[in-house]
C-alpha cells in the first residue's frame, strides 16, 4: 500500500497537476486499448494500478479559520522524510488573521508490519490564545482514475458511514469487480466534543472539538485500516460483477 506526498489538508491550488493518490498492490482498472492499426499479437486490454481512496485528509481549524497552505499565514515550516524510521513529518507555525498562533506537526507512516494500517499523528501546540479548535478527519473517495487513463470514474460507493469517531468507505471498481474497504478512526488525547458527516457518500468525514490551554500540547490519532476483495476470499482480487 502506497499514497502520494500531499498535505493532509490538500494543495487547495498549490501545485494543479498534483494528484491524490492512494494505491493498493494487486488493485487495477481495465480499460481498451484504442489502436489506429490493431496487429495480431496486440492486446485489447489494459490494467492500471488503480487510485483506490484518499485517506489522508486531515484538516485544523483555529478559532473559526482554517489551515491552508495555499491561503494562510504561516512560518518556521519543515518537512522531513525520515528514511530510517518511514515517516514524513511536516512542521509550521499557523497564524490566523485575528494573531493567533498554533503550531502544527504532522506526522504520517505506512505501516511495514502490518500492510493493512497507515497512521498520521498531529500535534496541536496553541502559543498565545485559548480559541476553539477544530480537527476533521475523512476519507476521499472521490478522485478515480479517470485522471490518469481514460475511462474509469471514482468507483461505485456501497457502504458509507460515519459515527463515534469513525468513518468507513466500501468502494467497488466497475472495471474489475474489486472492492476496498477503507476506515479511519479519530483518537484524542483530550476530551472533545465529535461529530460526523456522512451525508456526501464519497466524503465521511469525522471532528473533534475542544477548547486548549496556551503553552500546552495535545495529540490527535488518524488510524487507518485498508482491506480488498482478496483478503476476504478471492486470490485474483476479482468477485462476480453486478
Amino acid at each position: 500500500m502506497g499514497t502520494r506526498g500531499r498535505f493532509e489538508e490538500g494543495d487547495n491550488g498549490i501545485c494543479p497537476k498534483s494528484y491524490d493518490g492512494g494505491y493498493i498492490n494487486g488493485s487495477y482498472v481495465r480499460e481498451a486499448y484504442q489502436y489506429i492499426g490493431k496487429r495480431q499479437a496486440m492486446p485489447d486490454e489494459a490494467n492500471f494500478i488503480a487510485h483506490t481512496t484518499n485517506w489522508l485528509p486531515l484538516t485544523v481549524t483555529v478559532g473559526g479559520e482554517r489551515f491552508r497552505m495555499a491561503r494562510s499565514a504561516f512560518s518556521e515550516y519543515e518537512r522531513v522524510l525520515d528514511m530510517r524510521s518511514a515517516t514524513l513529518t511536516r512542521t509550521v507555525l499557523f497564524e490566523t488573521s485575528a494573531g493567533e498562533q498554533t503550531r502544527l506537526t504532522f506526522s504520517r507512516l505506512v505501516s511495514y508490519a502490518d500492510r493493512h494500517t497507515s497512521a498520521i499523528r498531529l500535534t496541536v501546540e496553541p502559543l498565545n490564545h485559548t480559541s476553539e479548535i477544530r480537527v476533521c478527519a475523512s476519507l476521499d473517495g472521490r478522485t478515480g482514475n479517470g485522471v490518469y487513463v481514460k475511462h474509469e470514474e471514482a468507483g461505485e460507493v456501497l457502504f458509507s458511514a460515519a459515527d463515534g469517531g469513525r468513518a468507513d468507505l466500501l468502494k467497488k471498481l466497475p472495471s474489475t469487480g474489486q472492492y476496498f474497504m477503507t476506515s479511519c478512526l479519530l483518537v484524542p488525547d483530550v476530551e472533545c466534543e465529535t461529530d460526523a458527516d456522512a451525508e456526501a457518500p464519497f466524503n465521511p468525514c469525522v471532528s473533534a472539538t475542544f477548547t486548549p490551554v496556551a503553552g500546552q500540547s495535545y495529540r490527535f490519532d488518524k488510524l487507518v485500516t485498508t482491506h480488498t476483495s482478496r483478503d476476504c476470499g478471492h486470490p485474483h482480487g476479482l468477485v462476480p460483477k453486478g
